[in-house]
């Protein structure tokens, strides 16, 4: 079986959550001897870490800016760049017609306007069948996001698109029960859900202390990449970070620490937010694990955003306590009573529990066989242990 899937970030090197599952998807069509070729759209100066192929379309950097203004989106809007560049669209379809691909899987709709088009122009690429491996309900995050007409008419845009391909694509994947439902109503041929895993290691391996002042520190830990809705948990939840007793302290890890920084909840106590907080940055892998290894719990204050929280499977995998909002528990519901997990909504009490976490040394939770059994269905290989197999079945009708 052959494979093209589409997006608007390259698959390598992935970072944030849409690029981890897609990855891992690619690995479970790869463990199946498929072959898998990758078509996306990306800004200018995004990824420079990717590797340049004829797949990887990069947006000009005129183009790239204007799609950064009000009233537009470089995801939403990222189709433009075929109906500006006609060799862009030559290219695209001579890739596709040259991999003779049994099926497309479009993660996210952005790309739907170029698979369309391809449709309509070449009977070959009509005939392939077509997946929507959905991440959330992208219209609905829009629309919880929008401020002003403007944001209010792309949210109305990606609706369109978002509800054409639902109804075009022979399946839609989706990554909870209730974002199934949506599509259901959508009116969606078929729809399966593959939930959101990990490959992160549990934490018991040994592993150095992480750097100061965490070396030193009882401490948290909210690892996300610069994903705007779970920065906005984060601020309402935890700061100001003046209620931390001076010698504990929340690490930041991952992309989402600028947003957190340049936000005006953070700058107006800086400095006792500065002091309380440490910031990694985006960080290789094992110095993430050092970070989840020596840390008190895991911190999950999600209140915003579509789909499932990769983060969320990272957390329970690591068998570490979690502080988490119900929000955050979104296609992981069969785990909200699990004995590590602290479901809290209510900021005050948020703090309260993360207070007691850091002021008393506590026990390793022991998990009986059934409760690691249930953890190990948080990897990838067990959520996306179907997506191979339901791929096959809509190929042979």
């Amino acid at each position: 079986m052959r494979v093209v899937t589409f997006a608007t970030y390259p698959a390598e090197n992935p970072r944030h959550g849409g690029q981890i599952r897609l990855a891992a998807i690619h690995q479970r069509f790869l463990e199946q001897d498929c072959e898998v070729d990758h078509l996306c759209v990306v800004q200018h100066g995004a990824f420079p870490d990717a590797t340049e192929t004829p797949w990887m379309f990069r947006l000009p950097p005129r183009l790239s800016a204007h799609l950064c203004r009000p009233g537009k989106r470089p995801d939403v809007h990222a189709c433009e760049l075929f109906e500006r560049r006609e060799e862009c669209l030559e290219t695209a379809s001579a890739l596709i017609l040259d991999a003779s691909p049994d099926v497309l899987i479009l993660e996210q709709p952005w790309l739907w306007p170029l698979v369309r088009k391809l449709r309509q122009s070449h009977a070959r690429i009509a005939n392939i069948p077509i997946v929507y491996s959905s991440q959330n309900v992208e219209y609905l995050l829009l629309k919880e996001e929008a401020v002003n007409a403007k944001q209010r008419e792309v949210a109305h845009e990606a609706e369109m698109l978002e509800r054409d391909l639902v109804q075009t694509a022979q399946l839609v994947i989706a990554v909870t029960q209730s974002d199934a439902r949506c599509y259901e109503e959508m009116q969606a041929a078929s729809v399966a859900v593959c939930r959101n895993g990990t490959y992160v290691l549990p934490t018991h391996v040994d592993v150095p202390l992480p750097e100061a002042p965490l070396d030193k520190r009882r401490f948290a830990t909210f690892v996300s990449s610069a994903h705007p809705p779970n920065a906005t948990g984060f601020l309402r939840f935890l700061c100001p970070a003046g209620f931390l007793p001076p010698d504990t302290s929340i690490a930041v890890v991952g992309g989402v620490g600028n947003i957190i920084q340049r936000s005006n909840q953070f700058r107006e106590f800086g400095a006792v937010n500065r002091a309380r907080m440490h910031f990694t940055g985006e960080c290789a892998l094992p110095r993430l694990r050092r970070c989840l290894r020596h840390c008190e719990v895991i911190l999950l204050p999600i209140v915003a955003g579509g789909g499932s929280n990769i983060k969320t499977a990272e957390a329970l995998l690591t068998g570490k306590r979690v502080l988490a909002t119900s929000r955050a528990m979104r296609g992981f519901e069969d785990f909200m009573d699990f004995p590590t997990l602290t479901v809290e909504d209510k900021p005050a009490r948020f703090r309260d529990h993360l207070l007691a976490i850091l002021r008393t040394p506590q026990k390793q939770v022991e998990l009986t066989p059934e409760e690691h059994k249930a953890l190990n269905s948080l990897t990838w290989p067990q959520t996306l242990k179907a997506y191979v197999d339901l791929t096959r079945k809509i190929i042979a009708g």
